[in-house]
């Protein structure tokens, strides 16, 4: 899925995350917000931050 607001495909590839894990991280973040997708978009952008802070 494309992100609408953030570009959360660019910053998990700049950052080195493998696509499984933006898939799955996506995945679980869009069943805690299935009909809010700016509430979608923050917590993936936060998660997908904190998740390459933690592989450095």
């Amino acid at each position: 899925m494309v992100s609408k607001i953030f570009d959360t495909k660019r910053i998990a590839r700049e950052t080195g995350i493998p696509e499984e894990d933006y898939e799955k991280l996506e995945k679980e973040i869009r069943e805690e917000f299935p009909g809010d997708e700016m509430m979608f978009e923050l917590h993936f952008l936060r998660a997908l931050k904190y998740f390459a802070s933690k592989a450095k």
